[in-house]
């Protein structure tokens, strides 16, 4: 189930919220261990991760999950994983991701599975041994994850199941606090759906700032703003044609941004225009 993106959290009866990850979205199919891993294009992956070979489970499960990464070194120098309460946004990690997912090199992949381990973030299951549960209610789903997570039998370091908290707005703050992506809101009382659907809502960090832009091109969805530093913002939809007016007349804009995060080479991740300041 995709999510449909939300402005704020909230607390509603029978809604609980998950700390968002970052990873790519696959569906996981297991027969006694991996047996697939199946990307949103159909793209099957699990060859690509041959840390998760030594995975045993009892029983057949259809789950829905991330691969993410996110290995930090302790205080020893020995290399570990983030405790989940710092899994903070870095595109850099992603990128890492990426790169492994898309890697075809079988060399390479077993260098890659040494150093840069991934995980299987699970948070839905749709089938327990050949039985269908995406026409129950997500209350019982998560029972049935809990009792996957407990049929594990070697490679349960390669999992993580998202806690779940009924105070949104706690976590919200948390979110804040670390500096985290974001989190996810989703009524217990949902039915999976193969789509993007209101009942499953996801609500980013975002950051704010005001950039001036000089120049634009236009395209059939708007137009994109680009400014001297070579930053890339697109105007969607009727503002855009008001965007491109005040820089035709005034050889500039000035526009408030939200983005999650600026990276080392000084980009913005994800940005994205919310108003003309002037």
């Amino acid at each position: 189930m995709l999510c449909k993106e939300e402005d704020e959290p909230f607390n509603r009866e029978n809604w609980i919220a998950e700390k968002k990850y970052d990873g790519s979205r696959v569906k996981i199919v297991i027969d006694d261990g991996i047996e697939k891993m199946v990307t949103r294009r159909g793209e099957e992956i699990s060859h690509k991760f041959p840390e998760f070979e030594d995975v045993e489970v009892e029983g057949e499960y259809v789950l829905d999950g991330e691969v993410c990464r996110f290995p930090y070194t302790t205080k020893t120098g020995e290399n570990n994983y983030e405790p989940l309460y710092h899994i903070n946004k870095s595109n850099e990690k992603f990128n890492k991701l990426l790169f492994r997912t898309n890697q075809e090199n079988e060399f390479k992949i077993d260098i890659l599975s040494e150093k840069m381990p991934c995980k299987l973030v699970v948070f839905d299951v749709l089938k327990v041994n050949g039985e269908d549960l995406r026409h129950t209610e997500l209350e019982n789903r998560v029972g049935k994850l809990e009792m996957f997570i407990d049929k594990i039998k070697e490679g349960r370091e390669h999992f993580i199941k998202p806690k779940q908290h009924t105070n949104a707005l706690d976590l919200w703050q948390k979110v804040k606090d670390n500096n985290l992506e974001g989190l996810i809101l989703k009524n217990l009382k949902s039915k999976y759906r193969g789509e993007r659907s209101s009942e499953w809502r996801k609500v980013k960090n975002w950051e704010e700032t005001t950039l001036e832009f000089q120049e634009y091109e236009e395209h059939n969805k708007g137009i994109t703003m680009e400014n001297e530093e070579g930053i890339r913002v697109s105007v969607l939809g009727n503002q855009s044609k008001g965007v491109a007016e005040k820089i035709d007349k005034n050889g500039s804009v000035e526009a408030e941004i939200q983005y999650l995060e600026r990276t080392e080479a000084g980009k913005y991740r994800q940005p994205t225009f919310k108003r003309v300041v002037k």
